[in-house]
């Protein structure tokens, strides 16, 4: 009987998917409004300091804002693959600086003069909006470096897709193994038995194409899936050995009749020794039923049916009742 190789349970999670796409698009609706904030300030200084025109300083800012959200999604991916995502994190922080200096400058700096000329006004208003304007693309990045970190913690707690895929695969060889295993014991030298080698070598293949041959840890870790696999059999015995009867004259004892004597009239098959063996039954049980008559009359080599016993037992009552009266 082939077994198909069960699914392994999901890797435990730290946090709800519902929850954790919930906080990404809110960490993404924060960082939108920080971002339009500073490609706002930073158009202003193109246009009003450098002198750029408005199409150059909208080009610009927009820059400079998707290199930081370039920054920040890469920065994901690494996480997601594997890899090292220090690199792109600093861009990320690197980039927010930038973009909130730039977009300060605006707020720091005066009106033009009769040269032409701008110079820097350290008022309290000038400095609180420069210092909002640092501080949100700032924020933004924290939150997102948050969400980052949930990840890779996610990651690492988690198995991946590769490992749960290898194990996948050490199952089913495992489980191709004992039913391979069962169907010899069962079949041998039968179509069945040959249908179950060629199962085990195509799940075996499947695994070498999947972990290499060479694989110093492949021989141990496959040992000890088809250990476990193989514990079933002794489960299965374990608990089936509950149900069995533990000794021979238990079991003779669960059949009816079994213990009536041998020399007694009732081994001859006529119809006194058949009422002699019904009545005996009634006397032992009372609820004794009429197949267990039967299988009594069989156990003496006497031909009934359940009918039959049905029949004796009612003689059997009727006798001790007639006995009881009298």
């Amino acid at each position: 009987m082939r077994s198909d190789p069960a699914r392994l349970p999901d890797p435990p999670q730290t946090r709800a998917p519902s929850v954790e796409g919930v906080a990404v698009i809110l960490t993404a609706v924060a960082a939108l409004m920080p971002t339009l904030l500073s490609a706002q300030g930073m158009i202003f200084v193109g246009v009003d300091v450098l002198g750029l025109a408005v199409a150059v300083a909208l080009s610009l800012a927009v820059f400079l804002e998707l290199a930081l959200v370039s920054s920040a999604l890469l920065a994901r991916a690494a996480v997601f693959r594997g890899r090292s995502a220090r690199a792109d994190l600093v861009s990320t922080w690197v980039f927010s600086a930038i973009s909130g200096m730039f977009s300060a400058a605006h707020e720091l700096l005066g009106p033009a003069g009769e040269a032409g000329l701008r110079d820097w006004q350290p008022d309290a208003r000038a400095a609180l909006a420069a210092g909002v304007r640092v501080a949100a693309p700032l924020v933004a990045v924290w939150l997102w470096h948050r969400i980052l970190t949930g990840d890779r913690h996610d990651r690492d707690t988690a198995p991946t897709r590769r490992e749960a895929k290898r194990h996948r695969l050490m199952l089913a060889v495992a489980t191709a193994g004992l039913d391979l295993q069962r169907v010899q014991h069962a079949q041998p030298n039968s179509r069945a038995t040959l249908r179950a080698h060629r199962r085990l070598d195509r799940h075996h293949r499947a695994l070498l194409k999947h972990i290499p041959a060479t694989d110093k840890q492949l021989s141990g870790q496959l040992s000890q899936w088809l250990s476990e696999v193989g514990r079933v059999e002794h489960l299965a015995g374990h608990f089936a050995s509950r149900d069995v009867v533990p000794n021979a004259n238990a079991r003779e004892r669960l059949v009816p009749g079994r213990d009536l004597p041998a020399d007694s009239a009732a081994a001859v098959d006529d119809p006194a020794a058949r009422l002699e063996v019904a009545v005996a039954l009634v006397r032992r049980d009372q609820t004794v039923s009429g197949q267990d008559v039967a299988d009594a009359f069989t156990q003496r080599g006497w031909k009934a049916t359940p009918r039959t016993g049905q029949r004796w037992l009612a003689k059997a009552r009727t006798f001790l009742e007639a006995s009881a009266s009298g």
